[in-house]
Order: C-alpha cells, then structure tokens, then sequence
C-alpha cells in the first residue's frame, strides 16, 4: 500500500485507514475452479447436421473433462441458427440466464464467429458478462482470445468485425446467385405447403388432382359471387383437407388460394425480402427490390383470366349492396355518351389507367360538329358558380361517397335507379335513368352512395387533394324524353371543414367557449381571373355542342366490350357447362367431393355466416 494511502496529513482522528479482502482477480482465472459451459451451433443445412451437433457436444465433454478445476455444468447448442442475431437462439439465450444466476464461470466456444457474427452483439455481451456482479468470461478457442484478460478486447474486436463481414459477404453472394437463378428462369418452388400441387423427380412442379379439385371449386364460387365466409364453411362441411392435411377452413385460407399465382401457372420471385443480416426480418416487397414474374412456368390450375377476376373482386367492397362480379369495362360506342365508361361504385378492381387503355383501344371517332353558335366579340358566359347556386342541381364528392342534391333528384322524378358512368378523358361523370335488371344500377335517391374505389380513381385522375370535398354544378340535357345529366369536374368547387370557437352562455349565466365544425365552399384561385368563359369555350365544353349535332341523343345506348383490352368475362360455369346458381353450386361441389346432397347455400356477404340446411 502506498505511503500516500498510510499517511494521515492533516492528523484527523475522523479519518480512518483500513484494509479489506481482495476482490476476485480477473487475471488470475487459470488457478481457479470454475464452473464452464460450452457453447456450440451447427449453422449448416446439411444432412449430417444432426451428426456434426452430436459431435460438437461430445467433443466438449472431453475437452471440460481434461481440465481438472474445471466443473462442467452444461453444454448449451443451438442448431442450424444463424449467428448474427441471437433473438432466436433459445439456448444461446438460456445459457446468458445462467450467467445472471451466478451458474457460470467462464464459456467456452470454438471462436468468434460461433459465438457470434454481430460486432454490437459480440462486444456488447462480452462486456455485460465481465461487469456482472458474478463476472463470466468466454474464451475463443481457436482465436487464442480470453475476456478474463483485459487486452485482448481489441482483438475481439478485430474478429467479431471479420465474422460480421463474411456474414454479409455470404448474404450478399446468395442474393447474386439467386438473381442468376431467376435471370434463368429458375424459382424456388416447393409445394409441401401449396394445395394442388406435387414436385416430381425432375423437381417440376405437377399437378395433384385432388387437391385441384379443391382449388377449382374455390374459384368457381368467388366468382360466382360467393363471401369468403361460406366457401370455407362449405369446405369443411365437406371435410376438404387443406394442404397441410386439416379439415378446418377460415377465409384467409381461402383468399390465400385466390391470390395466389400459381394456381395460374405463373411464378413469381422476391415477394418478400431480408431486412438485414442481423434481424433477419422478412418485410412484403413494395418495390424495395426488383422482383421477376414467369408466365407459363408450371401447368396451371386455373386460367389466367380467372385469377385476373379474382385479385379484381378482393380489391372490391363486396359487402356492398352494389357488388358486381360480373362488371368488367365497356365503353358507350354511340350518341352523346360516346366514349363514357359505365362504373360500378363498389368494383375496386380497375385503376386509372385501365380506364384509359380501355377508352383508348376502343378508338372512338367523334362526329364533326354541325351545330352553328354565334360568336359575339368581347362577350363572356359568367359561370353559374359566381352567383346563388346552392338550389342548383349539383354533385358533391367525397373520397367515400357520392351524393346528388334534391334538385338532382327532381330531374329524375318517379326514378328508382339509375347507372353513372365516367368519361376518363374529359373528367364528366354522367347519369342515366335505368332499372334494376342493369348490375350496374344505384338506388336514385337522397342518401349518399357508398363509392370508395370509383371516388379514389376520381380524385386520382383530378388531382384532387385528399379530406376535401368537392361539390360539381350540373349539365341537365331535356330533349324529346330523352335525359341525362353531366357533371364537368373541371368546374369543381370545393368545401373545407374548419373548427370555429363561438361563444355561448352556460345554465349559470357565465360565458363559455364552444367549437363547431362548419364547412366553407371555396374556388380555384385561377377563377379569379375572369367570371366564365367565351361562348365558343363554353359550348364545346361538357357536350354542350355535341347535344346541338345529334338527331338522337341514344342516352340508353348499351356499353360495349373493347376489343383488345383485357376486360374480364365472368367465370360462372363449371366444365361442364353447369350454371353456378345457389343451388347448382352446392351440387356442383357435391359432385367433386361427395355423393351429390339437396343442400342450400345462401349468398350473402363475407360478415355474414355461412348456412347450410340439410334436407
């Protein structure tokens, strides 16, 4: 001890020097009985895996048993687990309880990169170890390195680096060779978990018929227009195992099936990929990476067309009123609603841009303008909008919903239903009387119409800003019992919520603050500089001029399919020809598992439960 420790300067008899036992030396391991835990992991995919564990935990015995003050007090091994993270190491993680129980001593492991291949992990336990109440060292074996001894942190360091960098190397030579497998061609494919299907000897996929059976029918009735809810509760009525062999069917396990590409005979690469080469997280690809599609890779199931329907009617609101499996685009070919679109409200299957292939490779001619309109020089159309309007027929648009005001309504009078239909060029929507035979029709009335996909390709294609309403004057067009009204949606107002405090007087007499919500109808600011529109702008705007040109208008004129343009026709037969009704279904799927039975499967939708009566 040294003398500045002994001497007491300044004589205070308050001040006192003692000594106490010395701490467990760190230094000093190698004199010391010690508990020892061996660690080890087996991070191939090899056969003899199992055999190479088996080894490791003999070899270890042997080794502790060499060493006569070492006691050992368990081998801890994870197999087939990668180093770089130890969240999934179980017994990597019990053994670290151990330590905190005071079980270990010292762990020893063959080197760094066993124990771990994640510079933060490796350093970061080491360290934790050594400044535990009860310290536990780990020597590398092969690395000659022991935590006991203070200086050799910075070569731990060195090689945990080292094995943390082959790691990524190793990761990033596996993706290189998998891009060159699916450059070639060549996807991973297994069907142990894929219903339908079996892998032959030549390692291709082949088709397991009775599984197929299942998949079709599956098909047949989502398309056919039956909810997720009763296709699996028929499943299971009928026992259909499912591909890993249960008798137990929910809906995401039938929608598993519809969205699957496979059943088409495609395959497709990178549908998910590895964050890192620590987490090993696994994350949906959104366009992080570059993922490949086949076509034609493998016999499929069902068609494309079929599968193409199905991903259409999952992306639609099938518990709407207005759901239609059968809507596919049309295009009106004739009278003043050439070129518009017939639009199902709930049908979430299309974006923008099928809405313009569609009117494109329809290739509609518009007729050379006869009418005459007079052009008086200096003279301006004021818009309707710069004067009272809110009596007006209008249209207001949300991103949910579409609502006609009273005035809209009184144009259709004694009208039950009616089709709106969508012009993708020239932004106008249009609505036509109809009855309810047509899919396609709404109910005409005061209350708005649920429209959420259509109201999401309106706002897409008008730029609309989204949480505002926009509210449309309309074009109403009354000609020898002919009507139909338009709504131009380059003319859009638009109104804005915003919380307003007023004050207001309380039971007591005493003034009080109250918020409301009130809405502001606003106008796009390039209206302000001018109050309309010359007559010859106003008049071919809206088919204004079009209405003049037209001996018939043909506002009842029926959508027609668009050659060359992939619209999807329903698929509601089976093979053999047999109409998929509510009660041929269930025959029909009697037919491909059982005996046929009198049974009844009503349609509904998938919040519904399934019923089936039994006669």
């Amino acid at each position: 001890m040294s003398n500045y420790g002994n001497n007491n300067q300044f004589n205070d008899p308050d001040l006192v020097f003692f000594e106490q036992e010395p701490e467990f030396v760190l230094t000093d391991w190698e004199g010391k009985q010690l508990r020892v835990a061996a660690y080890c992991r087996v991070s191939t995919d090899h056969e003899n895996q199992s055999t190479s564990y088996e080894l490791q935990t003999s070899y270890y015995k042997n080794y502790v048993g060499n060493h006569p003050n070492w006691t050992l007090v368990g081998i801890y091994a994870d197999e087939g687990l990668s180093a770089t993270s130890y969240t999934k190491r179980d017994d990597f993680k019990r053994m670290l309880k151990d330590c905190e129980k005071g079980k270990i001593d010292l762990i020893i492991t063959k080197n760094v990169s066993r124990f771990s291949r994640n510079v933060v992990d490796c350093l970061g336990i080491a360290r934790n170890l050594l400044a535990a109440k009860h310290p536990v060292g780990i020597y590398f074996q092969e690395n000659n390195i022991n935590t006991l001894t203070h200086d050799n942190e910075l070569m731990l360091t060195m090689l945990s680096s080292l094995a943390q960098a082959e790691s990524q190397a190793k990761r990033d030579s596996m993706l290189w060779s998998l891009a060159g497998r699916f450059g070639r061609g060549q996807f991973l494919t297994p069907t142990n978990n894929l219903l339908g299907y079996n892998t032959n000897e030549d390692k291709e996929m082949v088709v397991e018929e009775e599984g197929a059976k299942t998949v079709r029918a599956i098909y047949k009735a989502f398309l056919a227009g039956y909810p997720l809810t009763k296709i699996a509760y028929l499943l299971g009525y009928y026992q259909r195992p499912t591909a890993k062999g249960n008798r137990f069917w929910s809906p995401s396990s039938v929608r598993n099936i519809l969205i699957n590409e496979k059943y088409c005979g495609a395959a497709t690469g990178r549908k998910t990929f590895t964050v890192d080469v620590f987490s090993h997280k696994k994350k949906k690809n959104k366009g992080q990476i570059r993922s490949v599609y086949k076509g034609n890779h493998h016999e499929p199931i069902v068609s494309k067309a079929e599968h193409l329907q199905a991903l259409m009617l999952l992306k639609s609101r099938r518990t709407s009123h207005y759901y239609n499996t059968e809507y596919a685009i049309r295009v009106v070919r004739e009278g003043l609603l050439m070129g518009f679109i017939p639009v199902n409200p709930s049908f979430g299957g299309y974006k923008a841009n099928h809405y313009i292939g569609a009117l494109e490779a329809a290739d509609i001619t518009m007729p050379p303008i006869n009418a005459e309109v007079i052009e008086i020089k200096n003279a301006t159309v004021a818009r309707i909008q710069e004067f009272s309007h809110s009596m007006l027929a209008n249209i207001s648009i949300s991103e949910k919903q579409l609502k006609f005001n009273t005035d809209c309504l009184k144009f259709f009078p004694d009208t039950a239903f009616v089709e709106i239909l969508f012009h993708p060029a020239e932004l106008i929507i249009a609505v036509r009387q109809t009855d309810i035979e047509n899919k396609n029709a709404v109910l005409w009335g005061k209350n708005p119409i649920g429209a959420g996909h259509l109201c999401k390709n309106i706002y897409k294609f008008c730029g609309w800003q989204p949480k505002i309403r926009y509210k449309i004057m309309a074009d109403c067009f009354n000609r020898n019992g002919e009507n139909l009204i338009m709504f131009d949606l380059h003319g859009a107002e638009f109104i804005v919520k915003e919380s307003v405090e007023k004050k207001s007087v309380d039971e007591n007499g005493d003034s009080v603050s109250v918020w409301k919500d009130i809405s502001t109808l606003l106008q796009p600011e390039k209206w302000q500089e001018n109050f309309g529109r010359d007559i010859i702008s106003h008049a071919t705007t809206g088919r204004r001029w079009l209405a003049l040109t037209l001996d018939d208008w043909k506002v009842n004129a029926p959508a027609e399919d668009v050659a060359g343009f992939d619209g999807f026709s329903p698929a509601n037969t089976f093979a053999d020809g047999q109409s998929i009704d509510d009660d041929g279904l269930l025959l029909a799927f009697g037919e491909f598992f059982t005996e046929s039975s009198d049974i009844k499967l009503e349609r509904g939708s998938d919040n519904e439960q399934g019923n089936i009566d039994s006669k």
